[in-house]
This record gives C-alpha cells, structure tokens and sequence, in this order.
C-alpha cells in the first residue's frame, strides 16, 4: 500500500493527513477484507465453490485492468479522480479475491 500512496502523491497532496491516509486506508482495507470473506463464507453453501471462484478470477481481471488504466492516468497526468479511483479499485480487487481467497482456508 505504500508503494500505492507513494505512486499517487498521496503524503504530497494532502498535507494535512500524511501518514494518517495511509493508515486510515489500511485500517478500512482490514475491516473491509474481513467483512468481504465472512459474507462470501455464507455465499458458499448458495453459490458453490465454483461460481465463487469463476466470479473472484473475472472480478479480479477486470478491477486490475481499470486500476492500471487510472494508474497509468495518474501518473501521466497527475488527476485527482484517476488517484482516488485507484484507491477504489484496490478496495474492489481485494472484495474479489476475498470472496474465493481468503487467507483462513477451511479445510486446513
């Protein structure tokens, strides 16, 4: 995540928060993840394994491309909504692989 926040300016556009972005964005990244894998837990027994993972793979495919995109944005053009859309991103590939990846797997 500092590599992101570096490659974005973050500490440089909002002196006001500083370290406090990117700890603020990881602490909700944290609480987003674990709310993300609980709710996928309970889509298990409806979905399957299989559609979970299918959705996960696509989701994730997709989300990074447009990440990629907003990044290479930012970095051409320095625009605030390409910057705060990759932040999104990272938040909507992480509920993607959390809904078939979670770090705990059950079965071990």
């Amino acid at each position: 995540m500092a590599e992101i926040t570096e490659a974005l300016e973050l500490e440089k556009r909002s002196k006001d928060l500083g370290w406090r972005a990117l700890t603020l964005i990881n602490s909700l990244l944290q609480i987003f993840n674990f709310g993300a894998a609980l709710v996928a837990a309970f889509w298990v027994d409806r979905l399957g394994r299989r559609t979970l993972f299918l959705w996960s793979s696509i989701g994730m495919l997709l989300s990074y491309m447009v990440w990629v995109v907003c990044s290479a944005i930012n970095s051409e053009t320095g625009s605030r909504p390409a910057g705060i859309m990759v932040i999104v991103c990272v938040f909507v590939v992480y509920f993607h692989y959390d809904i078939a990846c979670p770090r705990a797997w059950p079965w071990r």
